[in-house]
């Protein structure tokens, strides 16, 4: 029996739309323990949004018009 539980292997291709998730060790201060929303992938490179990263920025520093008093999540890469 294989108790290797990270040995996983996906066969899904990166493209527009999908959530990358970190491997659990992985060992990368910008996406350690990160889910990213990949916004654009081709031949010229890739974009995405961090969704599980909070920043020290409350949403109503960032838009003046809002109320909100939640903190805003890092974005990027």
């Amino acid at each position: 029996m294989n108790f290797d539980f990270f040995k996983y292997r996906n066969q899904l291709q990166p493209e527009k739309g999908r959530l990358l998730i970190s491997e659990p060790f992985l060992n990368d201060p910008n996406f350690e323990r990160t889910v990213v929303l990949l916004c654009e992938h081709n031949q010229d490179g890739s974009f995405g949004f961090v969704l599980n990263k909070q920043s020290i920025v409350k949403i109503s520093d960032v838009l003046s018009d809002l109320s909100a008093d939640s903190e805003a999540f890092v974005g990027g890469p």
